[in-house]
């Protein structure tokens, strides 16, 4: 043990059972056991989980076995809960993790601490890694300054933003991934904030031996395992050249959504993707799905990060043996995104046909459309009968993407519209009536909610159920009746 290792704090919060504190291989969870080797293997003093008394009692007795120093607090904020353990504890330094701090590299979390004893900044953590491989070491005049952001719960993600803001001196540690890790990391993830699934985690955790487990040549080798490539330096050049204009975790993020819809999606006739941004990979995903393709963006479009994400796509298509969507195709041109038009255009400007349209599709877009019906109404008159459309939408902050928060639920829809915030207030519910109202057949694929009511909630919202007000993701399904379905109906 190193003398002067400090203590680690993990805020923790399991509502459910999917929660990643309490991932399983095997019948075991899998955090305790790479808290437990950070541990044995010096790189932190202890390990304290510092629980929300909101967890259920039964989650409360599991995490109890684990064994490990349980702290349960009254609050459901982890910045004041890591403020009453180091006060309890007269902790001058702490060590934060989060539930996803599995694959943390133990030189570097060393180096950090270090620094932070010695004085040379009040916090520090590592710069845009991939969340199992976040920490912040913080010292006290650090952890006060995020006690008082109370206006909701505060992830450990969010800490280095918020600490950028205030008289605190915070430094980050650069360089610790290529973008083509990350590229790969995040293919795995699904998203920013995932986890790496227990059938892979599991097995790499029980062949790597304790003293191996936090050292980045294993972080390699498990990367090169999963992906089947020895060598990823290939994408780099592709990678940095997107870079202005797309960060890389959302460029996987863009495949991954295609993954997870994929069972959804209609094979062959034309698609229409509402929003490609600026980097239109979704459009050429879906152009080895279909026939042909119309891709519209009205705002984000750039002709620089247009072109560097049709030679990224290219390269991946036919150089690397990652799987990007089913092995369907239509036909066996090298360049599938030749049949997709793209438009700098709003869908109703385009002046599309009636019953042109097989499959819709629209990521993060419509919480910032500002008239979703007539929006929703052309997109039904312009699909086939039996045309469905699938959309991705999300309930939360925009302008704080690093938590989950409704602190904007404190306004009314007609305060918060001059307010110039890019997003409509519109609840999964709005959509869902709406929908329904114009004919569609709507159906919730995946529904992700987090009770974090806001401090004060607005009388325009007393109507609306829990769930649908603290739901902050979405894939919803909507589909235009064909005549054997009206039929049915």
């Amino acid at each position: 043990m190193h003398a002067l290792a400090p203590t680690a704090i993990v805020p923790v919060r399991p509502l459910s059972p999917v929660d990643p504190a309490l991932l399983k291989f095997k019948g075991e969870y899998l955090l305790p056991k790479m808290l437990q080797s950070l541990h044995d293997q010096g790189h932190v003093s202890q390990i304290i989980l510092s629980l929300s008394g909101v967890v259920s009692q039964t989650i409360q007795d599991r995490l109890a076995a684990w064994g490990l120093e349980l702290h349960v607090s009254a609050s459901d904020f982890p910045q004041i809960r890591i403020m009453e353990i180091m006060r309890s504890l007269k902790l001058n330094t702490a060590v934060v993790l989060t539930p996803y701090s599995m694959l943390l590299d133990g030189q570097i979390l060393e180096q950090a601490w270090e620094g932070v004893l010695q004085g040379d900044a009040d916090a520090i953590s590592p710069e845009d890694v991939i969340a199992s491989k976040f920490f912040i070491v913080l010292n006290r005049f650090a952890a006060e300054a995020l006690q008082r952001f109370d206006d909701y719960p505060m992830p450990p993600f969010a800490f280095p933003g918020k600490l950028k803001d205030s008289k605190v001196r915070i430094e980050t540690i650069a360089g610790l991934e290529t973008s083509a890790e990350q590229f790969l990391w995040e293919l795995i993830y699904g998203g920013e904030r995932s986890m790496l699934p227990g059938e892979i985690l599991g097995p790499w955790i029980e062949n790597t031996p304790p003293d191996k487990r936090h050292k980045t040549k294993s972080f390699h080798r498990l990367l090169r395992s999963i992906h089947g490539l020895e060598q990823w330096q290939d994408l780099e050049p592709f990678l940095e050249r997107l870079k202005p204009f797309q960060p890389v975790k959302r460029l996987a993020m863009m495949v991954n959504y295609l993954r997870r819809i994929d069972s959804h999606i209609p094979k062959g006739g034309r698609f229409l993707e509402i929003g490609y941004g600026r980097t239109p990979i979704t459009a050429c995903l879906l152009s080895r799905l279909f026939d042909s393709g119309i891709a519209l963006e009205p705002f984000n479009h750039n002709d620089e990060g247009f072109a560097a994400a049709l030679a990224f796509f290219e390269h991946l298509s036919r150089h690397c043996p990652i799987r990007l969507v089913s092995n369907h195709t239509c036909d066996t041109d090298r360049k599938p995104w030749g049949r997709v038009a793209f438009h700098q255009s709003r869908v109703e400007d385009l002046d599309l046909p009636t019953n042109s349209i097989d499959f819709c599709t629209s990521r993060m877009v419509f919480e910032h459309v500002a008239d979703p019906e007539t929006l929703s109404r052309e997109l039904y008159r312009i699909l086939k009968p039996g045309g469905s459309m699938l959309h991705e939408i999300g309930f939360n902050d925009h302008e704080d993407l690093s938590s989950i928060n409704f602190a904007f639920l404190r306004h009314s829809r007609e305060e918060w519209a001059p307010m110039g915030k890019g997003t409509n207030l519109w609840r999964i519910c709005d959509f869902v009536a709406l929908w329904k109202t114009i004919g569609f057949r709507v159906d919730i694929l995946i529904r992700e909610q987090r009770h974090a009511p806001p401090a004060f909630l607005h009388p325009s919202w007393k109507n609306y159920v829990e769930d649908d007000l603290y739901c902050y993701l979405a894939l919803i399904r909507a589909t235009k009746p064909s005549m054997e379905m009206a039929h049915d109906r």
